[in-house]
């Protein structure tokens, strides 16, 4: 079976400036036929929601549309987790569906999401990648939100208008947010990382604003602000990666490579500091991105050019 390159997503950009230069930075949208994506036209229940509702074995959440959204218990009940036959009663009304980690139960799709990976040239990954489905109805769509991985977005059927804007507020967010967010509902680690900048009640900036269609295929970027209004009935897929970070994998290697300690003394500590300087120094850039077992540096190497 083949499956779909990064160089099909993220046109027109190319693979040279997406890999080596700064393209990777900014959202890009490619128009085509849908035909360009023969892996997804061989899965019939991407195209057909009461298909992927017989096969999707869990509940499924439901985000309400902007026009019930001014009723509080609606805004209560966005993003909860509905049966499937009640999550399809919703969707008719004019919710939109929201079907995550679809590779649980179509594993076709597992195949595109390590081909992904394998182009983008993952070290390793802070989470499991995943395949979503999204169908909306006219008038429906997502509010304005950020999430912390990556994604390309794919659109099978109708139309869907977005809002991006860029996020000067966190440059790498650990975890999503969404103007329906509260303090009470960031993690300790959003928090931090947002400090004491005020929290944004709607889509900040200038948001560009894309008209996408079927065939398209969208990328934005990490932590990128975006919010969704469906023009005509909608089925997208999102193929999302979250990559661990350098630092990440820097950590994995040099904790396989010391003892666990529970204490020590100062002149202990003192030492183990030395020690973790000197792996440091001498680490390899093959050390961090060769397999995926960690192997201990030996004190002495000479570090290669990064």
């Amino acid at each position: 079976m083949t499956t779909i390159g990064l160089e099909r997503l993220i046109e027109p950009a190319s693979l040279d400036d997406f890999r080596e230069g700064d393209a990777w930075r900014y959202p890009q949208l490619g128009r085509g036929p849908l035909a360009r994506f023969p892996e997804l036209l061989a899965i019939p229940e991407l195209f057909d929601l009461s298909r992927l509702a017989a096969v999707y074995n869990d509940p499924i959440p439901v985000w309400m549309p902007e026009r019930w959204m001014k009723n509080a218990a609606h805004r209560g009940l966005y993003g909860t987790f509905f049966a499937p036959e009640s999550a399809l009663r919703l969707h008719r009304l004019g919710a939109t569906l929201f079907f995550p980690n679809v590779e649980r139960f179509i594993p076709q799709v597992r195949p595109l999401l390590a081909r992904l990976e394998r182009d983008l040239g993952v070290v390793d990954v802070y989470k499991k990648s995943v395949f979503n489905v999204f169908a909306s109805a006219p008038g429906a769509g997502a509010v304005a939100h950020f999430d912390p991985e990556i994604n390309f977005a794919v659109q099978l059927k109708g139309k869907k208008r977005w809002w991006i804007s860029d996020n000067t507020h966190i440059q790498f967010a650990p975890s999503a947010y969404s103007v329906l967010d509260t303090e009470a509902t960031m993690g300790p680690a959003l928090r931090a990382a947002w400090g004491t900048a005020p929290r944004p009640k709607k889509l900040p900036g200038k948001p560009r604003v894309l008209d996408v269609e079927e065939g398209s295929a969208l990328y934005f970027p990490a932590g990128c602000w975006h919010k969704t209004k469906t023009l005509e009935e909608s089925i997208h897929v999102v193929l999302a990666i979250w990559p661990k970070s350098w630092i990440g994998v820097l950590a994995d290697r040099l904790r396989a490579s010391f003892p666990q300690r529970v204490s020590c003394t100062s002149s202990q500590a003192e030492r183990l500091v030395e020690q973790v300087t000197e792996r440091i120094t001498a680490l390899r850039a093959s050390d961090l991105v060769e397999g995926r077992r960690p192997r201990q540096a030996r004190a002495g190497r000479r570090s290669e050019a990064r």
